[in-house]
């Protein structure tokens, strides 16, 4: 018969490697749905546009919603997004 004690280090053992495979299955979730973003060739691709200002600034007064229309799979929480020329 079994001991306490050998089921006990059983349960901790599953445990442990449940709680170490969760991040995994959830990296790897996210990565598959951002391969199913590809075209058909197996390529990301995005639209380039030329942008001219007569001032010194490009301004893009929301963010959020611009990657909510052309890239909802990249947004995470609040977005921000820097660029320097």
């Amino acid at each position: 018969m079994r001991t306490m004690a050998s089921r006990a280090v059983r349960a901790t053992i599953g445990a442990l490697i449940v709680i170490v495979s969760y991040p995994v299955v959830l990296t790897s979730g996210g990565l598959w749905l951002l391969a199913q973003h590809r075209d058909a060739a197996g390529a990301y691709t995005a639209v380039t546009q030329q942008v001219r200002t007569n001032g010194y600034a490009l301004v893009i007064e929301d963010v959020d919603a611009l990657l909510r229309q052309d890239a909802p799979f990249a947004r995470g929480g609040q977005t921000e997004l820097s660029l320097s020329a």
